[in-house]
């Protein structure tokens, strides 16, 4: 019988965590992920609940999306930001809060930095949030803002033209990729 232990590098890489979490809001993080991993809640993982978690977020169609050095250190800069308790997740709340004290957070959602109910700021900021939460939670994790990423990354690249100009000039923001073409 084999036997292996990972660092905390290779266990925030394995399970795609974002970069730069504190120790108690990794480990917060983490056992969230140990209980998608532990399908019957023994508290022990073992080899089928690792395989059939591995094949549904690593195999093929479903494997995370790869960001190099430069997207995963700004995108994580944007969680953290926004992650206001610390806690491994975005809820509307800190959203909202950190869209009002950091304008370039606000641009990267394509969101105004104040929202209000009466100009259609937050409908927009709503439909935004819903797009991002994947899975209905109320609340954004790591996993989600970087698959919405990428998806919204592949949308930038399919809307430059062959000159490799976004149409309309100016630069594509991410937030704004979010309405149906």
């Amino acid at each position: 019988l084999m036997s292996a232990c990972l660092g905390d590098e290779e266990i925030v890489e394995f399970l795609c965590l974002p970069a730069g979490l504190d120790r108690e809001s990794l480990c917060e993080v983490m056992e969230k992920k140990f209980q998608d991993l532990d399908s019957d809640a023994d508290r022990d993982i073992d080899w089928d609940q690792f395989v059939k978690f591995y094949r549904a977020n690593y195999v093929e169609n479903n494997k995370p999306p790869d960001l190099d050095l430069d997207q995963q250190a700004n995108l994580g800069k944007i969680f953290g930001i926004c992650d206001v308790s610390g806690d491994g997740s975005i809820t509307k709340r800190e959203l909202i809060k950190t869209l009002r004290k950091d304008k370039e957070v606000a641009r990267f959602f394509g969101l105004p930095a104040k929202i209000r109910q009466e100009d259609g700021s937050r409908e927009k900021m709503e439909s935004l949030f819903q797009t991002l939460d994947a899975n209905n939670d109320s609340a954004i994790s790591w996993d989600e803002l970087v698959a919405w990423y990428a998806e919204a990354s592949v949308k930038v690249q399919d809307r430059w033209d062959d000159e490799g100009e976004f149409p309309g000039g100016g630069r594509p923001v991410m937030g704004a990729l979010n309405e149906k073409d």
